[in-house]
C-alpha cells in the first residue's frame, strides 16, 4: 500500500474490520466529527483567519476561499456525483 505509515496502518485497519466483521471502537459519525475538527483548523491555519463553520450543512459561512479548501479539485474528467 502507497503512502504514509500513517496511512497505510488506517488503511489496514478499515481492511481489517471489513474482512473480519469486527465493530471499531468509534461510530462513523464522531470519527467524522473528529477528523473535521482537524482538517478544518488545519484550513484556518493555512488561511491565517478565524472561520466560522455550519456543520449542518458543512460549510463555512460567507467564506468561498475556506470552502475551495474542504475538498480537492478533481483532475481531468473525474468528478463527483
Amino acid at each position: 500500500i502507497k503512502g504514509s505509515t500513517f496511512q497505510r496502518i488506517i488503511i489496514e485497519i478499515l481492511l481489517i474490520v471489513l474482512f473480519l466483521e469486527k465493530k471499531t471502537a468509534a461510530s462513523v459519525e464522531s470519527a467524522h466529527r473528529a477528523a473535521s475538527a482537524c482538517h478544518l483548523g488545519a484550513i484556518a491555519a493555512k488561511l491565517g483567519r478565524r472561520l466560522k463553520f455550519d456543520p449542518q450543512n458543512e460549510n463555512f459561512i460567507d467564506d468561498k476561499d475556506a470552502d475551495e479548501l474542504l475538498m480537492r479539485k478533481f483532475h481531468g474528467e473525474w468528478k463527483l456525483s
